[in-house]
This record gives C-alpha cells, structure tokens and sequence, in this order.
C-alpha cells in the first residue's frame, strides 16, 4: 500500500497518521527518539503491510506483474492500489477525497513547519501536498505521473509506458482483487473517513 492507502487506513491521530505515512524514510536510529505516537503509526504501517503482501489478491496482482517482468513488481503494485483507493473513494469512505486530502495535508503541512519527521520525508510531503498526489491518483495520467516519480529512487529505469499497458489490459482483474484486499484490510485496519 502507498501514500493513500497508509493513510486512509490510519485511525482519526494526527502523530499514527504521520508515522503510517512516512515510516518507510525515518531511520530506525531516528525512531527511537520519535514520539510515541509517530512510532505507533510506524508500527501500524509495518502490519498493514505485512497484512498486504501476504494477501492473496495482493499476491495474484504482484505475480501478474512479475510474468510481465516489471522491475519492483511490490512498489509498482502500492503505486497501482493507491489509483484504485483513489478512483472508487467512495465505495470506501464517507468524506470526500478532496475533504480527506486537505485534512492529511494540514497534518503533513504542520510537520514540515515543525520539522517533526526527520530525514527526506518532509520533501516528500511537501510535493506530496503541491502537486495533490492523492487527488492525481484517481486518473490514469495520475497513475502514471506516479510510477513515473519511482524513477527518482530506482536505480533501474521503471517502464511507465509497459506498466500502464498492463494495466489497461488487466484493469478489471486487477479491480476485482483490490477490492477483496481493501475488505480484508478494511476489516482489520479500517477507521470510518
């Protein structure tokens, strides 16, 4: 799961929405000295992970990729779930995106100010929030502005154009088991938006 997904599956607290969203660029040295909110959200973004990547659906969409021999078919697949979280909002959550979105960012946009997360996060964030990552992911030219972005972080060239090939092709598919993973991780993790 990505941005949108870590961030629509943390609980109503500003500190676990942060640590859930940018537990994947805080040090473990850093953490230690984190507040113990930031920490819980860090704690909950390793369990909705490992709740993810051991999921079946998760699984059948990652080997699908995998057979299209598409380098970083995990983080490739966090980019593609958080596209349909995006798209079919709301079958998920009673708020809008846009209501959903500008809370987060409010949250992120204090934590840049305040320098609360340490590293490379708050760059993130701060593009996160200019260039509204969670309203672009809705669009298929969204989707691939996004796998586009891996590009910055890969020491390999990431394929957008073969990616979003598969993607067209096996659209419905790839729909119907993210809905069987958002059920599961709903059920686990999910807190009414």
């Amino acid at each position: 799961m990505n941005y949108l997904a870590h961030a629509f599956l943390s609980p109503p607290d500003d500190a676990v929405l942060l640590g859930n969203m940018a537990c994947d660029m805080i040090r473990p040295s850093d953490a230690e000295s984190l507040p113990e909110g930031i920490r819980n959200g860090m704690a909950l973004h390793h369990a909705i992970d490992r709740s993810a990547d051991s999921h079946g659906a998760f699984r059948e969409i990652r080997s699908l990729l995998h057979r299209r021999h598409l380098p970083y078919a995990g983080v490739l697949l966090d980019v593609i779930l958080d596209h349909y979280l995006a798209r079919y909002w709301q079958d998920y959550a009673e708020i809008s995106l846009q209501d959903f979105s500008s809370r987060v960012y409010d949250v992120l946009s204090v934590s840049i100010k305040d320098q609360l997360i340490p590293g490379h996060f708050n760059r993130l964030a701060s593009a996160l929030i200019t260039n509204d990552w969670f309203g672009s992911y809705a669009s298929m030219k969204g989707l691939s502005l996004a796998l586009g972005r891996l590009n910055y972080r890969s020491s390999r060239e990431i394929p957008v154009s073969l990616i979003m090939e598969t993607v067209n092709l096996e659209y419905e598919r790839i729909r119907l088991s993210f809905i069987e993973l958002m059920n599961s991780l709903t059920g686990s993790y999910g807190h009414i938006q």
